[in-house]
């Protein structure tokens, strides 16, 4: 069994405004040392122990990757191998955890004061984007990252590590490495998203999460009209809680980074929206699932 994490994005913001503020007293080429303080800094906030865990997969992942590279086309034993091994991490501590043996040391370590397992903190997450960034690099679409720093920011990057999106190594590494010069229009941009997305997340989706999870939970309490209004709330409070958390997530790094580099959330959201609106919950869920792995472009 494992044991869930309620993040309120508002603990982001200082955060946001510290690196906003630092993010302009130092040198373009040493940006990532100070993303990479904060998103482990970040992480191990939340996740205590679990760092240990994204270190380890970020080594492994850096490691394979290069080896990927050189090897691209002549054996697909290295990706199938790597691809497994990401997957068995997951399926572990997702399904199989709580199976092993009270006595043992790994166990203690894990058990939380409750008696549950705990699951790692954005682990689903990064673990799907090491997998992507793992068949580009073994399918010669994308150079392997040199520098072990910036493939450590990548994996960390504390506004998507917990809820996404999960970006391309394409997309966002180059970002990583050689950052642009902000402009106070990038900054408004970035802040705007920002609070869009703390209001869909906080005022609406948490509010309408209060009434779903008191109907669900005592369904027989209710009838008729109030239980299909449920079900219509229920749509709109993963929709919001969705698309606040992605505003957010787009929205932090258009503080750091210059317009020609940002992040486009034009499409991204029109996916969202379009399958919400004309075919209801049952196309909206997959197109949240789509949505969240990768942003769609003309390149894709």
């Amino acid at each position: 069994m494992t044991s869930s994490v309620y993040l309120n994005p508002l603990i982001l913001i200082p955060f946001v405004i510290l690196l906003t503020v630092i993010n302009k007293l130092i040198p373009q080429k040493y940006r990532w040392i100070l993303l990479l303080i904060i998103s482990y800094g970040f992480y191990f906030l939340l996740a205590k122990w679990s760092i240990l865990l994204l270190i380890i997969s970020t080594l492994f992942n850096y490691g394979l990757s290069h080896v990927l590279y050189t090897r691209k086309g002549k054996n697909k034993l290295p990706l199938i191998a790597g691809i497994s091994l990401n997957v068995l991490i997951l399926v572990f501590f997702k399904c199989f955890a709580q199976l092993i043996s009270p006595n043992a040391p790994f166990f203690s370590l894990l058990n939380s004061t409750e008696g549950k397992i705990i699951f790692p903190v954005g682990l689903s997450f990064y673990t799907l984007q090491n997998i992507s960034y793992l068949v580009d690099t073994s399918k010669g679409l994308l150079a392997p990252e040199k520098n072990l720093g910036i493939f450590a920011v990548y994996v960390a990057f504390f506004p998507k590590i917990l809820a996404g999106p999960i970006e391309r190594g394409k997309k966002l590494l180059p970002q990583l490495a050689a950052p642009e010069n902000i402009t106070s229009e990038d900054i408004h941009t970035g802040t705007r998203l920002i609070l869009f997305g703390l209001f869909k997340k906080l005022v609406i989706a948490d509010r309408l999460l209060v009434f779903v999870n008191e109907l669900f939970t005592h369904p027989g309490e209710y009838q008729g009209a109030i239980l299909l209004a449920g079900i219509f709330f229920l749509s709109f409070q993963i929709y919001l809680d969705f698309s606040g958390y992605t505003n957010i997530a787009l929205g932090i790094p258009n503080c750091w980074v210059s317009t020609s580099q940002k992040i486009s959330t034009g499409r991204i959201f029109q996916t969202i929206s379009s399958s919400f609106g004309t075919a209801g919950i049952f196309r909206f869920l997959p197109g949240c699932a789509i949505t969240s792995f990768t942003r769609p472009d003309a390149s894709s």
